[in-house]
């Protein structure tokens, strides 16, 4: 059992390494990331001292639009890892190979997402970084922001579990999950603003938008310096809910996957 287990660990930390040199290979591209997020920063820095939006973003715990703007960019570039983690590999060009050789499907799960979390991580605070440094931001990480990562992080797992169901059975280059998510996030998940500052019409969808949640509770705990036991009263029916979706995204998927391998499919994209 651990002689596999270390044999699993070497297939990643192959995955990693692979990720790493080909990233690494186009060393312009890395050297713009950075310049591309610093100059980012600089812009939400100063786009939020011009803001005059008459709203109530104390209720968030943030003191200045600031902090409003970056936690939300900050935490969505997080939990996002999860969306095309599964439906990705599934579409991309290499699946059948990977899937017919020895490995685990859940070591290729995590070995063919291992650099690209790796990387989205350091960029991530590196972003916030520049915040704090730059504008002066005020951001805290505590149990309440571990929760609500984790939290988020497996939400959009689940639903991207759910996506991936329905790619491998339509073959499909797209998927109405991922789509719904990718096209409203920034609109009505509350990212720029309120959502009690949004239209009637769109306050809805903004409801029962995953994004709105995640926002909501990294600012307070992010932004507010609200700890584990602050937040739990209003987090846990987002916990509850994460887990709910886990279960019913991992039964689509694997709905999908045995539907497909049972008629000879499971290859065809």
């Amino acid at each position: 059992m651990l002689e596999e287990i270390k044999s699993e660990i070497k297939v990643i930390n192959s995955f990693i390494k692979i990720g790493a040199y080909t990233f690494f290979s186009q060393r312009w591209g890395v050297i713009s990331q950075f310049i591309g997020i610093a100059v980012n920063v600089g812009v939400i820095g100063i786009f939020a001292k011009l803001v005059t939006l008459d709203a109530d973003i104390a209720q968030y715990g943030t003191p200045r639009f600031l902090e409003f703007f970056v936690i939300a960019m900050f935490i969505t570039n997080l939990v996002f890892i999860g969306t095309g983690s599964v439906s990705g590999i599934l579409r991309g060009a290499n699946f059948a190979n990977l899937y017919i050789s020895p490995c685990k499907f859940v070591t290729i799960f995590i070995g063919a997402n291992s650099w690209r979390i790796i990387w989205r991580f350091l960029t991530s605070f590196f972003f916030i970084f520049a915040a704090v440094i730059l504008f002066n931001a005020k951001i805290y990480f505590n149990s309440g922001f571990v929760v609500v990562f984790i939290s988020g992080f497996v939400l959009m797992l689940a639903l991207d579990l759910f996506a991936a169901g329905f790619t491998i059975v339509t073959k499909s280059p797209t998927d109405p999950i991922n789509w719904f998510i990718g096209l409203t996030s920034q609109l009505v998940s509350g990212t720029y603003f309120p959502i009690e500052n949004l239209p009637s019409w769109l306050q809805p969808i903004a409801h029962i938008h995953p994004q709105t949640y995640v926002n909501k509770f990294a600012r307070l705990t992010m932004g507010g310096n609200a700890d584990l036991a602050d937040v739990w009263p209003e987090l846990r029916a987002f916990v509850f809910t994460t887990i709910i979706m886990l279960i019913i995204g991992y039964i689509m998927f694997k709905y999908g996957f045995k539907r497909a391998r049972v008629s000879g499919t499971l290859g065809h994209q």
